[in-house]
């Protein structure tokens, strides 16, 4: 259920910073307090137990939807490119208005490269909506069978 929560933040807005990084946080701290709990639970031992393997799996689900916060975040908030990088498009710029075509003044560039941007971000919770969970389904789809009948093929 903590994974599953995990991804609420896909849904939210791209501009819901509190809302999202509260999210990913408090499951990120609630799966390491279950994990923790269970470690007390159980006797050490030198090798992996399926636990370990559950735990670590969920972990880096609910650690990769923070991620994917943290990059949507980025790309929602780049800046246009500054004006030196710009330069050799600027020159082909001049010579296309000279050739009748309109000049675009360095606040429609960043207002045309702000949209870019955001909809790149909007792309890419509208991709983890659907591969975060279909990894998910693919890890228990393998795990499950794989600890369920492992006692019964020794």
């Amino acid at each position: 259920m903590i994974v599953m929560i995990s991804w609420v933040s896909f849904w939210l807005n791209v501009d819901a910073v509190p809302a999202r990084v509260t999210l990913g946080v408090t499951t990120l701290l609630t799966l390491t307090t279950v994990a923790a709990g269970v470690r007390t639970q159980l006797p050490p031992v030198s090798y992996v137990k399926a636990i370990d393997v559950w735990i670590g799996a969920c972990s880096v689900m609910v650690f990769g939807a923070l991620l994917e916060f943290t990059l949507v975040n980025y790309l929602s908030r780049s800046k246009y490119r500054p004006e030196n990088i710009l330069k050799p498009v600027l020159v082909f710029n001049v010579i296309k208005s000279q050739s009748g075509q309109r000049n675009m003044n360095a606040r429609d560039r960043a207002s045309k490269e702000r949209a870019r941007n955001m909809k790149m971000a909007c792309f890419v919770d509208r991709v983890c909506r659907l591969s975060f969970p279909l990894v998910f389904f693919i890890f228990n789809a393998i795990y499950w069978p794989y600890y369920l009948f492992a006692e019964d093929a020794q």
